[in-house]
């Protein structure tokens, strides 16, 4: 049997009670108050790297662009070199193909039109054609060009490479 509680008993059960539901409604609201805050922590974590993943993105775009101007720019200082480099030059017709003629002092050379597109500043073996008492005899050579110079550079041995510059001729007007 349980006996009764008197009023002051009652009293204090009841505030016991409050405490109790008063300290639980405090815990609640913190855990809520702390899933709040995890949840806004979660959020800033997820769109920062959103956004680092967008700076990354365009970081790469920008990276690209860069690259393909470096490379478009190359190639149009590479087209201007070879315009001028080439321009007004005298066209050789020899048996069914067109050759351009490089002088020095001692000998002729002729390089096909469609070999000059090939050449850059690293040195390339391309087939040259020499006149040579009276037939024209081909030649293995290594051929390059320079950025500051209108001549182009041939080396004969290919093994050993030495080069030295021959002119283009050029049209007289």
């Amino acid at each position: 049997m349980e006996r009764e509680l008197s009023p002051e008993e009652k009293k204090e059960l009841a505030k016991k009670e409050l405490l109790k539901a008063a300290l639980e409604k405090k815990r609640l609201e913190r855990k809520a108050e702390e899933e709040k805050e995890y949840e806004k922590k979660r959020l800033k974590e997820k769109l920062n790297k959103e956004r680092l993943k967008r700076q990354e993105e365009e970081r790469l775009k920008e990276e690209i662009k860069e690259d393909l101007n470096q490379r478009r720019l190359l190639k149009q200082k590479r087209e201007e070199i070879e315009k001028t480099r080439f321009l007004n030059a005298k066209i050789y017709k020899i048996r069914t193909h067109e050759y351009y003629k490089l002088h020095d002092s001692y000998n002729d050379y002729y390089i096909k039109i469609e070999d000059t597109k090939k050449l850059k500043t690293v040195q390339k073996k391309i087939e040259l054609m020499e006149l040579y008492y009276g037939n024209y005899k081909k030649i293995n050579a290594m051929v390059k060009l320079e950025k500051k110079n209108e001549n182009v550079l041939i080396s004969l041995d290919t093994i050993k490479v030495q080069f030295k510059a021959y002119k283009v001729i050029k049209e007289e007007k």
